[in-house]
């Protein structure tokens, strides 16, 4: 069964499962605020990307277990990918990429691959987020 993920109104809170996008947060001094933020975890990856205008940014955040009894697998990618419809190419993957390349490595190979290879950030566990600065869309990670 495929990994369902669901739209939530908080996109500075985006929890395992679920995905949001939000409009670019102006800058109102020198930090950069974020647009989308996922909740910490230990064991999701968070796929971030922004729209072509660069005006808005989607945030999906995909937990190893899909459920309560399955993994991620190859069969989740083209629901990832049809969430993306609409964003440009530059596509990011934050959070817990090297454990996922160590226990689910078909599964992100072809997630990786289905995203033309994007900038991974594996900070270890914490908080990531990303926003709009002077070069894009840049990753933002608290721990």
């Amino acid at each position: 069964m495929p990994a369902l993920f669901t739209p939530t109104a908080h996109p500075l809170a985006i929890a395992p499962n679920q995905y949001a996008s939000a409009n670019k947060v102006p800058r109102r001094d020198d930090r950069i605020p974020p647009t989308v933020r996922f909740t910490p975890s230990h064991s999701s990856i968070c796929i971030v990307a922004p729209d072509v205008h660069y005006e808005r940014a989607i945030g999906i955040h995909i937990p190893m277990m899909v459920d309560d009894y399955n993994f991620f697998s190859i069969a989740d990618v083209p629901t990832v990918k049809a969430l993306l419809n609409g964003m440009s190419e530059e596509r990011f993957i934050l959070g817990a990429v090297k454990l996922w390349k160590a226990n689910l490595p078909d599964a992100y190979a072809a997630l990786a691959r289905a995203l033309d290879y994007p900038q991974t950030y594996d900070h270890g566990p914490g908080v990531y987020a990303a926003g709009y600065g002077s070069a894009g869309l840049e990753v933002l990670y608290s721990h």
